[in-house]
């Protein structure tokens, strides 16, 4: 997905409300806005970047130095944070090859039922990886992730790419 400035967001909103008319361009824009998603490279092996997203060592050392990180699909990922009242609560619904995929339980409240996505391809010299975390109820809440994630996301690829753990969260 490339990154877009205003000018090309502006672009696209003109040219969708005289595709889709003002009655339809709202639904659309709710759709859209109810999913962070965003690609990036890393300078790492595909199996680099899918190590520290599948194990307590490597999500403890870019997100947060308080994780229980399950082995198999269907178990709970906890996480600690201490400025939560309660631990986030994932559920592994997908760990493969090339993707991890995480559903929320119970808590954090508004991102109950959504789901986080990482899917990790090679490149000439690394990976891609494509996040997505969608199933917000609201523009609000997504927009609220948005900002936390592109933290984690740098803490991954800086991880990923010399070794160093610098967690986001202590």
């Amino acid at each position: 997905m490339p990154d877009l400035g205003w000018q090309e967001i502006l672009i696209v909103m003109v040219i969708a409300l005289i595709v889709l008319g003002p009655s339809k361009l709202p639904e659309v824009a709710r759709t859209v806005g109810e999913a962070f998603r965003r690609r990036f490279d890393v300078d790492a092996a595909p199996q680099t970047v899918l190590e520290a997203l599948k194990t307590t060592g490597g999500i403890t050392s870019f997100w947060t130095t308080r994780a229980v990180v399950p082995r198999e699909v269907g178990e709970t990922l906890t996480l600690g944070f201490s400025v939560a009242p309660a631990p986030f609560d994932l559920r592994l619904e997908q760990s493969d090859d090339h993707t991890v995929a995480w559903r929320t339980e119970t808590f954090p409240p508004h991102w109950v039922g959504t789901t986080i996505r990482w899917d990790v391809e090679a490149r000439d010299d690394g990976s891609v990886v494509s996040f997505r975390h969608d199933g917000f109820n609201n523009d609000s809440d997504a927009g609220h992730a948005a900002f936390t994630w592109g933290q984690i996301m740098v803490q991954l690829k800086h991880y990923a790419e010399t070794g160093n753990p610098a967690p986001v969260f202590t």
